[in-house]
């Protein structure tokens, strides 16, 4: 969803500097030779922006598929270790419900507290690769590309 928002405002981007060059365009029908050279410019450096963003864009989008196939990896991890805590609840309660020995009980309830930190390591390991992920969809911000003003822009 993130990267279609970010496709999305790429073209939007895209579509904004391509007004601005018509406008630029049709301002340099009318202007005098010095104007020109300085439309000229600011064509060229409106350009060079454009080109940064969307090999900066590039750059971020580059890594999400890994990043993502970890996520997923993470989440079938934490799958396993749930269903593993839970299977090992539902044997204990069957052992208690069929009378079985405390020692039995009792390693059980070891076992059972052993997959419940395993569970909560796995929990923390999907949640990290999801933070570094939306970290990496959302590290790209156009403030980085306003930060940069073209030097060739003159009023």
């Amino acid at each position: 969803m993130q990267t279609e928002d970010a496709a999305a405002a790429k073209e939007k981007a895209y579509a904004a500097m391509q007004e601005a060059l018509k406008n630029l365009e049709a301002a340099k029908d009318a202007a005098s030779p010095e104007k020109i050279a300085v439309i000229d410019d600011d064509i060229a450096a409106f350009q060079e922006i454009y080109d940064m963003v969307v090999t900066e864009a590039a750059k971020w989008r580059k890594p999400l598929p890994a990043m993502q196939a970890n996520v997923d990896a993470a989440q079938a991890k934490y799958d396993e270790a749930h269903n593993r805590t839970s299977g090992l609840q539902a044997e204990l309660n069957k052992a208690i419900d069929d009378g079985a020995s405390n020692e039995t009980i009792k390693q059980l309830r070891s076992e059972i507290m052993s997959a419940e930190r395993r569970e909560k390591s796995c929990e923390d390991d999907l949640h990290r690769c999801q933070r570094r992920l939306e970290s990496q969809e959302n590290g790209f911000s156009i403030s980085k590309v306003r930060q940069r003003k073209p030097t060739s822009m003159r009023t």
